[in-house]
């Protein structure tokens, strides 16, 4: 789900697994946006074909991290529910973005230590609407289980937003709560539950979905 926006040259979503509750974040930025902040450089070039592939994602990956750092501003409810899950629950963040790509988001929002698991892109072959992203986190949670007792997937709750993200989850056997930041209601009807921002949600309300 979009968990906070960015707001620059260009847009960043975040989707995010609450595994009873695993937080899950996935950022894009789309072509025009990196171009935006491309240095002077590449700007000035008339064709991209000089760049090599390499160079282009180097580039890329330098002007993210800056342009994160500088624009993100979190959703309302998002840190209170964050703090709020994980003095509770286990919490894990899987997402279709690379590692650093996370770690970033993570550290400027002040969230990256209420997760006890981070799954990246580069963790998995499939994405949404394949359940493996979620699967992962969980099992990424239970390797840490001390109890002895594994987290069971109907035991899990992903916070979504998007309709892709909801299929993975029920895929994956876990309960989905929405919230409407990408799409209407009408539009995330798979989900268990759909609420219109994380500032109504509480620890009651996410475990009662799984009972």
């Amino acid at each position: 789900m979009r968990l906070a926006e960015y707001r620059g040259a260009a847009i960043a979503t975040v989707n995010d697994v609450v595994s009873v509750s695993a937080l899950l974040s996935s950022w894009n930025l789309p072509h025009q946006g990196f171009l935006a902040y491309a240095p002077p450089a590449l700007q000035s070039k008339s064709s991209l074909s000089p760049f090599l592939p390499s160079e282009l994602i180097e580039h890329k990956a330098v002007y993210y991290q800056e342009a994160i750092c500088n624009h993100v501003a979190i959703f309302p409810g998002v840190k209170s529910l964050v703090t709020d899950l994980a003095q509770n629950l286990p919490l894990a963040v899987a997402s279709g973005a690379l590692r650093n790509e996370i770690d970033t988001i993570l550290i400027t929002a002040g969230l990256i230590n209420y997760f006890k698991a981070i799954v990246s892109a580069e963790d998995v072959e499939r994405g949404k609407p394949e359940p493996d992203i979620f699967l992962k986190a969980l099992a990424a949670l239970n390797a840490q289980n001390n109890d002895g007792k594994p987290i069971d997937p109907a035991d899990c709750v992903v916070i979504e937003d998007s309709k892709e993200g909801i299929r993975g989850a029920r895929r994956a056997g876990m309960k989905c709560l929405a919230v409407t930041n990408s799409h209407p209601a009408e539009l995330l009807t798979d989900a268990n539950a759909v609420v219109k921002t994380l500032e109504t949600v509480t620890l009651n309300f996410v475990e009662s979905l799984c009972q």
